[in-house]
């Protein structure tokens, strides 16, 4: 009996080390049909909604298309922070009220810069990251409406 506990133990130790690694490899897919709106673009983003998504974000990630994004989503106003922790390229980061209007803009934020942690201003609903570049090559500025 107590050779049968020890097993199981040693199972469930191995299959909880096995799960934590995965999740260290995971990175959030780009769910089919999440776009965002700039004009007549349409930006192809990737989820970050969980708490784990969040604090992963797009480090680790060699970079990203010129058509895509990552979309942080959150339930409520704030004043959140975005580092550039294992980050491995510059990225833009726009963080956006409840309907979708630009309320700060980072341009060019480089890997370098972490550990600082960019903020905004005021509250904002949701953050965008893009590729270093995008809000010039769309046109983004403060006051800026967004389809979510």
């Amino acid at each position: 009996m107590k050779r049968v506990v020890i097993m199981s133990a040693l199972a469930a130790a191995l299959i909880a080390l096995l799960l934590y690694s995965c999740s260290a490899l995971w990175q959030p897919e780009a769910s089919q049909g999440s776009y965002v709106s700039i004009g007549d673009k349409r930006i192809s983003v990737y989820l970050a909604s969980t708490t784990e998504s969040q604090r992963q974000g797009l480090s680790g990630r060699t970079g990203l298309k010129d058509d895509e994004g990552m979309l942080f989503l959150f339930d409520a106003d704030d004043t959140y922070g975005i580092w550039m922790k294992d980050m491995l390229f510059s990225i833009d980061i726009l963080w956006l009220n409840s309907e979708g209007t630009v309320v700060h803009v980072v341009e060019s934020a480089a890997p370098s810069s972490y550990p600082t942690a960019f903020k905004p201003p005021k509250p904002a609903r949701y953050v965008l990251e893009l590729p270093a570049g995008s809000v010039k090559r769309y046109n983004i500025e403060i006051g800026s409406t967004l389809g979510l």
